[in-house]
């Protein structure tokens, strides 16, 4: 009789710790934290994730992917804004205008009159007037070919899509000025994601005037398109010119961009000039020198193609002065040839070979990549958009890898600092063969890449956020030796609309309801506690009793939260 009532008594007392245990855990463990589980429907953006060139969305099943671009495809406006860079009409004395994007413009349709078209970015403002059409040499003899001319414009808003993975939609707009500088020479600003880009087509040699004698034998003649603008206030921004400041005095010259500074951050840049024609040789494109003076009040930059060049181009060519909003952008892909040698940070991409020992290869950089460390990737593909130039025969095979470093920097203007970080590439590298002609402006889609990607998250150092190169080339000689037996792809210069893209599927890791975690856990602590219980209440103690409620309370609480902090909730 007394055993029994010794047993009963005993149960009585564990019962009563584990259900105080119970009930202590309920309490602690009722807020601890709101469920892990994503309010996303399939295909919502995650909002939060939102950076300046990237978008993540939710795929459904713990699934995501991120999309980027080497180009902005948001303008910061108290958070990230998607860019739409339409002309809409303006208040005189403009007639047209753009505001959705990092830098705003106005522009006149008047293409005869003073500044035509006003640049703002952050307070500061540049007004630009297209000036004098001519040639000259190196005795800076000048003939002129033509003066802007009377011609009504024609605006138009191009439907684009910044990301079309995910579809970013957005207006491209441009004013185009045709007969500009007389018959069959067209003049055209069109704003871009974060660059305003002034194009001069050309029709054909024979709409320009024919070079005096003594411009010929002046030496070096070359065409030049001189372009007027506004000099900045010199106490808020400085003009940087090779890394040094301009004293806007004396005249200076650069293949590299003319950079505006204020407070230490770049507002925008002239970009370096360029000048391309419709052949696909290397001699389809070249590089102007700028040449930056002060005339009067006045700044002028010049543009300078030569005329050899143009007596050989294949019609119709292009010149092109660009400002960009984005300038850091510029180095983030690079074109690399080899033997001969040569590198651009301003150029088309390229991959393939030719019939002589070239050999091409690029780099693209993507930033701000919000995948987390170890993640599982699902899947990847990097997508280009074909560039103008392009061979129409041969069979391209290249192969695509990734540079193995945690966070990797934009591209040096160095050939071999690019050959040595393309030498410490991954070991997955994945061959993209076979690729056929490419259509002008279609985009296309890589092999999978998926474990190119999983090798450089899978590193220690990897974090999100950080950034990743991707090499595109034929380095490796792979392709046969036909002539032009490469393709080209728009690079961020030439277009950021269309420049290279990043596609990536992930699964998340999934952490359940933090209060189903808390319980679960907190369990498991009253079920050791009750054990205990058992062993302590042998001795029929009320200290034994409360010793072991005591060291079940404590150590439900701390794994609780232990829980909670681990877990992050």
């Amino acid at each position: 009789m007394r055993k029994k009532r010794f047993k009963s008594l005993t149960m009585a007392k564990i019962c009563l710790v584990t259900v105080v245990l119970i009930v202590l855990l309920s309490i602690v463990g009722l807020p601890a934290g709101e469920t892990t589980d994503r309010p996303y429907a399939t295909g919502d953006e995650v909002v939060d994730q939102r950076t300046q060139s990237s978008r993540t969305t939710y795929l459904g099943e713990a699934s995501y992917s991120w999309d980027g671009s080497i180009g902005a495809i948001h303008y910061e406006n108290n958070g990230w804004q998607s860019i739409n860079n339409a002309f809409v009409p303006a208040q005189a004395p403009w007639d047209w205008e753009m505001l959705r994007a990092d830098y705003h413009i106005r522009v006149k349709e008047d293409f005869t009159t003073d500044q035509i078209i006003e640049l703002e970015k952050q307070g500061e403002v540049i007004q630009l007037q297209p000036t004098a059409l001519e040639w000259t040499n190196d005795l800076d003899q000048v003939q002129l070919i033509s003066m802007p001319q009377s011609t009504i414009p024609v605006v138009t808003n191009l439907v684009i899509d910044l990301l079309p993975a995910v579809g970013v939609p957005s207006l491209q707009g441009t004013i185009r000025w045709s007969n500009a500088y007389g018959p069959g020479i067209d003049f055209q600003w069109k704003c871009q994601p974060t660059k305003l880009t002034k194009i001069i087509e050309i029709s054909s040699l024979n709409d320009l005037s024919v070079p005096e004698q003594y411009i010929l034998e002046g030496g070096n003649p070359v065409l030049r398109v001189n372009l007027v603008f506004n000099p900045p206030d010199e106490d808020s921004v400085s003009i940087v010119v090779d890394g040094r400041v301009w004293s806007q005095q004396d005249s200076i010259q650069t293949f590299n961009t003319i950079e505006f500074w204020k407070a230490g951050e770049i507002l925008w840049g002239f970009m370096p000039l360029r000048y391309w024609g419709s052949g696909q040789d290397e001699t389809n494109e070249g590089q102007s020198i700028a040449t930056l003076e002060k005339r009067g009040n006045k700044l002028y930059i010049s543009v300078r193609v030569p005329y050899s060049w143009l007596q050989s181009a294949v019609y119709p060519v292009f010149i092109d002065t660009d400002v960009n909003a984005q300038v850091g952008a510029d180095t983030d892909d690079a074109y690399r040839r080899l033997s001969p040698s040569a590198f651009y940070l301003n150029n088309q991409l390229r991959a393939g070979t030719s019939n002589m020992d070239f050999k091409y290869g690029s780099g693209m950089r993507f930033t701000n990549i919000t995948i987390p460390q170890a993640i599982v990737i699902d899947g990847a593909n990097l997508i280009l958009t074909s560039g103008s130039g392009n061979p129409t025969g041969a069979i391209v095979n290249t192969r695509i890898s990734a540079e193995d470093v945690d966070d990797a920097p934009t591209f040096a203007d160095n050939a071999a600092a690019f050959d040595t970080r393309w030498t410490a590439r991954t070991t997955e590298r994945i061959d993209w063969d076979a690729i056929p002609v490419w259509t002008l402006n279609i985009e296309y889609t890589s092999p999978e890449i998926k474990t190119v990607i999983q090798e450089i998250v899978d590193r220690i150092g990897w974090a999100s956020g950080q950034d990743i190169v991707l090499f595109w080339e034929d380095f490796e000689d792979r392709s046969t030796h036909n002539a032009n037996t490469y393709r080209n792809s728009w690079s961020y210069d030439e277009s950021p609309a269309k420049a290279p893209k990043l596609h990536i599927e992930y699964t998340a890791i999934v952490i359940p309801n933090s209060y189903a975690v808390t319980l679960a856990a907190g369990l498991g602590i009253v079920v050791l506690m009750a054990l205990f219980a058992v062993l302590a209440l042998q001795s029929l103690s009320v200290a034994s009793v409360i010793m072991a409620a005591v060291i079940g309370i404590v150590g439900t609480i701390a794994v609780v939260f232990l829980t909670n902090v681990v877990l992050g909730m």
